[in-house]
């Protein structure tokens, strides 16, 4: 399981939940939380203010 999926669910957030407050698309969120596109740094950013976590622990996690 990757961070931001564990972020998420850690939240009780849904895909959808989460791109809304990120002002993205859904499927857009999908793809950085598969890997399959790469997470920019100001989105990060956006998720580790979210979280409270480091920009760290989005990228490489625990």
């Amino acid at each position: 399981m990757n961070t931001l999926k564990i972020l998420r669910e850690r939240e009780n957030l849904s895909q959808v939940e989460i791109a809304e407050k990120l002002n993205i698309t859904p499927q857009r969120y999908y793809l950085y939380e598969k890997g399959k596109r790469k997470l920019p740094v100001k989105i990060a950013k956006k998720l580790a203010d979210y979280y409270g976590v480091t920009l760290e622990e989005i990228f490489f996690g625990d």
